[in-house]
């Protein structure tokens, strides 16, 4: 009867009555559901649960520690126990629902669920389990508090920073564990600037998150800089070497007695009987 720890356990020996009413719901003794301290898949090949037994040589000293069995292969192994052996400090939960468990030494704080909360911590497949512990179970883990851990395949993985100032717990997960959820008062994305309020975060497989976007632009601002006035070309008929308005032109400047003929490509003014005479004098006139 020692994993059979109910509310009611402080007042007295804990009874089956008492663990049925912890599985109840009873919203008004803010017990329910999330007592059960167990898991399952959906066919039940792998069963999942916490215990205060010392069901491998690990001696867990009394805490609560995280169990698996693979009916495939009649296995049972400790998902939650120290890796290097090292005896336990602390609790290791499913879900921390703030009651039935002895939180007084690490003052673990309000958890994000409750009694009536009943969250998944095991894969559809059975192949990952996450819980939460307040030991230290890799090296990464060096703040003290809880901490949000994954097991796949008797590997374990730190899902919450490690480095945090507060408890970190965990929240919920997808059926394929490739989304992990927790709360922590930690800034772990540039987004989080609440002055370090809890949030829930999503531990993505091949996720994380983008970087914000430029803002769409609003009214004059999508007019952009102003540019200068437009550059105009001088009329094309002001640069045209022709007989048009350039030869109009120097007609008028040639004076009288003048005539105006074009010599090695350029318009000349010249006399007009010199011209005259050089072609009677071309065509045999003046015998």
């Amino acid at each position: 009867m020692d994993d059979l720890r109910d509310p009611g356990a402080a007042f007295g020996e804990t009874t089956l009555a008492g663990w049925t009413d912890a599985v109840g719901p009873k919203p008004d003794a803010f017990v329910g559901p999330g007592f059960d301290p167990s898991r399952t898949t959906p066919g039940g090949s792998v069963f999942v649960f916490q215990s205060f037994a010392n069901l491998t040589s690990y001696d867990s000293q009394g805490h609560s520690e995280i169990y698996r069995y693979d009916a495939a292969d009649q296995s049972l192994v400790c998902v939650s126990c120290d890796p290097g052996g090292d005896p336990p400090s602390g609790e290791a939960e499913l879900q921390q629902v703030n009651e039935g468990l002895n939180h007084t030494q690490h003052q673990l704080g309000v958890s994000p669920v409750n009694a009536l909360s009943h969250i998944a911590n095991l894969t559809s497949d059975g192949k990952a389990v996450f819980f939460q512990t307040v030991d230290s179970l890799l090296s990464a883990d060096g703040d003290g508090y809880t901490d949000v851990y994954e097991w796949r395949l008797g590997r374990l993985s730190l899902i919450s920073s490690g480095g945090s100032s507060n408890h970190d717990y965990f929240y919920g997960m997808s059926a394929d564990g490739r989304d992990v959820f927790f709360e922590t008062n930690d800034s772990l994305v540039a987004q989080d600037q609440d002055g370090g309020d809890p949030s829930i975060y999503d531990a993505r497989i091949d996720g994380g998150f983008a970087a914000p976007t430029a803002q769409p632009c609003l009214g004059d601002g999508c007019q952009g800089t102003p540019s200068g006035g437009p550059t105009l070309s001088t009329p094309p008929s002001a640069s045209v070497q022709g007989p048009g308005n350039v030869a109009e032109g120097a007609r008028r400047r040639c004076k009288s007695g003048m005539r105006l003929v074009r010599r090695h490509g350029r318009l000349r003014c010249v006399k007009k009987h010199r011209h005259h005479k050089a072609a009677q004098n071309r065509h045999g006139g003046g015998r």
